[in-house]
C-alpha cells in the first residue's frame, strides 16, 4: 500500500528512536536516524549521527556511503571522495558502492576513474537502469560518445517508462559529438514526449545547450525554473 512520505519518515524515526532506546551502541540505528534527519532537512544533526555511527563501527560501509553524500552536499568534496572510497573498499562487490563512488568522482572531475567504477557497477548489476545512466554520463564526460549512446539505449530497454529522458540524453550526446543530423532527427520525438510531460524542461535545456542554440536553451531554462526544478 502507498504510504505518504511524511508518514514513512515518521515511521522510520520512530523505529530508529526505539532501536537507540533499546541499545544506543548500534551503529546501524544511528545511520537510520541520520537518514530521517536528512529527510527532515536537519543536516547538521544528521552528520553528527553518521559520525557517531562511524565511531561505533568504523567498518560499516553504509555509514561511510551516507556520510560521503552528506559531505558532498555541503561542498566538502575531497573528504566525500575519501569516505566513498572507504565504503567501496569495505564492500567492493556492492554495485551501489561502486556507482556511488563513480558519481562522486564525476563531481570531483576525475572522469577516467569515475568510468572505471561506474563500469564495475554495471558488471555487478547489468540490469539496473540507474547504473546504466551513470555509465552513460561517465562515457560522455570521457568523450566516448558511441558508448554513452549505447548505455542510454540500454537504460531505455531496462526502463521503458524513462524513454523520454533517455532519448533526450541521446540527442544531447549527438549534438555534443557534432552529429547534428542524427540529433535533429530525434528532436521531433523528444519534443512530442516533452509536450506529454515525459521529458522534463531541464533535459531539453541541456539538449539546446549542447547544440549551441542558447536562445532555445534559456527559453527552456525559464520553463524549468517555472516548474520548480531548480
Amino acid at each position: 500500500a502507498f504510504v505518504p512520505a511524511s508518514q514513512a519518515t515518521n515511521n522510520g524515526k520512530t523505529a530508529a528512536e526505539r532501536a537507540l532506546l533499546l541499545d544506543d551502541s548500534i551503529a546501524e540505528a544511528y545511520v537510520a536516524m541520520a537518514m530521517v534527519q536528512g529527510f527532515e532537512g536537519d543536516y547538521r544533526t544528521s552528520m553528527e549521527s553518521l559520525r557517531r555511527a562511524l565511531e561505533l563501527n568504523p567498518n560499516l560501509s553504509v555509514a561511510h556511503l551516507r556520510y560521503a553524500w552528506q559531505l558532498s552536499d555541503v561542498g566538502r568534496l575531497s573528504e566525500a571522495v575519501s569516505e566513498m572510497k572507504r565504503a567501496q573498499e569495505l564492500d567492493p562487490i556492492s554495485a551501489t558502492n561502486n556507482t556511488a563512488l563513480g558519481v562522486i568522482l564525476i563531481f570531483d572531475r576525475q572522469f577516467e576513474r569515475a568510468l572505471s567504477f561506474c563500469s564495475r557497477a554495471g558488471e555487478l548489476e547489468p540490469n539496473n537502469p540507474a547504473i546504466q545512466e551513470n555509465i552513460a554520463i561517465a562515457y560522455l564526460l570521457n568523450g566516448s560518445y558511441d558508448s554513452a549512446i549505447q548505455a542510454y539505449r540500454r537504460q531505455i530497454e531496462l526502463a521503458p517508462d524513462q524513454k523520454g529522458k533517455g532519448l533526450a540524453a541521446i540527442a544531447e550526446v549527438l549534438y555534443r559529438a557534432n552529429r547534428k543530423g542524427e540529433a535533429d532527427t530525434l528532436m521531433p520525438e523528444v519534443l512530442r514526449l516533452a509536450a506529454n510531460g515525459e521529458v522534463d524542461a531541464f533535459s531539453i535545456t541541456g539538449i539546446y545547450a549542447g547544440a549551441g542554440e542558447l536562445d532555445h536553451a534559456f527559453e527552456w531554462f525559464d520553463k524549468a525554473l517555472a516548474d520548480g526544478m531548480l
